[in-house]
């Protein structure tokens, strides 16, 4: 059987994975897409697209800048739901506004709705900005103490769509538990 023959089929849905940054989200998201016929949507490339790199704005242009990243991710995957693709997005959803925007957009587009919260230790972010730092990789974060005080903003996001992920478990094992989750999903 091809690779492509064991790719596990699931219904169309949104699937959102949060959390501050360096918590696995886009390797997750990335992951789950390639062993699924989920199309995975990433914040940091819609707003690098919108707003090319320029740094971090003035406070209140990098909230408009944000809001309109949130936006158009939503919007580019509201298009492979009207497709019949199942999507992943993953974002911060650090304040209420964005998480009111992601159940808004499933509301409208009247599709399940799961939110997987990404929790990781400061150990394991400072192990992930010193791997990106000697691989060359930039990043918002370049220091634990930036990763702590952007953690300090975030808003809980709870409900009965939520479940909480320890991202300091294996790739694997972290897609093992969503996939459990999602099982209710799956196409027959």
């Amino acid at each position: 059987m091809s690779q492509k023959g064991r790719i596990k089929k699931f219904k169309p849905c949104i699937v959102a994975f949060a959390g501050p940054p360096l918590s696995g989200k886009s390797t997750l998201g990335g992951i789950l897409s390639e062993k699924t016929n989920f199309k995975y949507f990433d914040i940091d490339e819609a707003r690098w697209k919108i707003f090319p790199r320029s740094g971090r704005l003035p406070n209140f242009l990098e909230d408009l800048a944000m809001l309109a990243s949130y936006t158009f991710n939503h919007h580019q995957a509201a298009k492979a739901l009207l497709k019949g693709i199942p999507v992943a997005v993953g974002a911060t959803y650090s304040r209420t506004i964005y998480v009111n925007l992601l159940r808004n957009f499933a509301h409208s587009a009247q599709v399940p709705l799961k939110i997987f919260v990404m929790d990781v230790s400061e150990k394991i972010v400072e192990e992930r900005i010193k791997k990106r730092v000697d691989e060359g990789n930039s990043s918002v974060i370049k220091s634990i103490e930036a990763a702590i005080e952007v953690k300090a903003r975030f808003n809980p996001i709870t409900g009965g769509e939520v479940t909480r992920i320890n991202t300091g478990l294996s790739p694997e094992e972290n897609l093992d538990q969503i996939l459990k989750n999602l099982a209710p999903l799956k196409r027959s």
